[in-house]
């Protein structure tokens, strides 16, 4: 049943490689972490049914990461952000490789790179102090929300109603400036040694999840696939609080691959040949 998702595997390894290579050009630091990093302690390689790959960085190295990819990245790939590619509306990056296709339900009308990606997170500093992270947390639920320009989906119609006000409150110029303001506040302890790291990303949840600092304090390089990548040197304790006890399998229900919002997966072709038939249908510019 796993057949499926093995060829989209190949190419998600073929980024990541990528990734290894220009970040030890650089001297930049990469994790491993989520699946990824669950895949790689307990199936030495992909977990058979995953669907992705998803890596973090400090958000030094991360923010580095742009300047670098402009030099020294292979043209076969691309390194999405919100800025090169605004339709995206990201709040993080991904590498993408550019002669592939896949194309998510909820990017299908966005004239954007639709290669098959690679998530990359900024971990960041968490304030030691209460009052200081909820600021944090609250600031970056703004920022997602300003920067993906939509209400989010499946939280009520009051959510829905009350983030569309403050939408259209902040809009053009202003809606940026609201943008960098909520990222200073997020990235304010970032030169700062702190107790805690998170991601500040995805639902209010997971803007909430915070990580003791020593699991990203040094690296490991963990076996996946044929190759081996960075991990966080304390990969039982990240693995732990994410899964407990993440040895064992999940219900033989719960082992599904998530490809249901997939419009289109092609490992062979680029995405531009489906562009006015599977993406930006109603485009003018097609």
């Amino acid at each position: 049943m796993f057949e499926e998702v093995r060829p989209l595997q190949e190419k998600q390894l073929t980024i990541l490689k990528e990734l290894k290579r220009v970040c030890e050009l650089n001297n930049l630091t990469y994790y491993i972490v989520f699946g990824t990093l669950l895949g790689a302690v307990r199936h030495k390689g992909f977990i058979p049914w995953d669907d992705d790959i998803d890596v973090c960085m400090h958000y030094n190295d991360y923010k580095r990461l742009e300047e670098i990819c402009q030099k020294d990245l292979s043209s076969d790939f691309f390194l999405q952000t919100a800025d090169n590619d605004p339709q995206s509306h990201l709040t993080f990056k991904r590498l993408r490789l550019n002669a592939t296709t896949l194309i998510h339900e909820d990017f299908a009308n966005c004239d954007i790179n639709h290669g098959i990606p690679l998530d990359i997170y900024p971990l960041y500093n968490l304030s030691d102090d209460a009052g200081e992270r909820k600021k944090q947390i609250k600031a970056a639920m703004m920022y997602l929300l300003l920067s993906s320009g939509a209400p989010p989906k499946h939280h009520g119609k009051f959510t829905r109603f009350v983030t569309g006000i403050i939408l259209k409150f902040y809009s053009g110029k202003r809606r940026q400036k609201k943008i960098n303001k909520c990222l200073r506040i997020m990235t304010k302890y970032n030169n700062v040694q702190t107790e805690e790291v998170g991601m500040l990303f995805g639902n209010p949840a997971m803007c909430k999840r915070a990580y003791p600092a020593k699991f990203f304090e040094d690296k490991v390089d963990l076996l996946f696939e044929d190759d081996t990548f960075s991990a966080p040197k304390d990969y039982d304790g990240f693995l732990s609080l994410e899964y407990g006890d993440y040895m064992q399998l999940p219900p033989i229900e719960e082992q599904g691959i998530k490809l249901e919002h997939i419009v289109k997966l092609d490992v062979e072709n680029p995405y531009t040949i489906y562009k006015g038939e599977l993406y930006c249908i109603n485009s003018k510019d097609r």
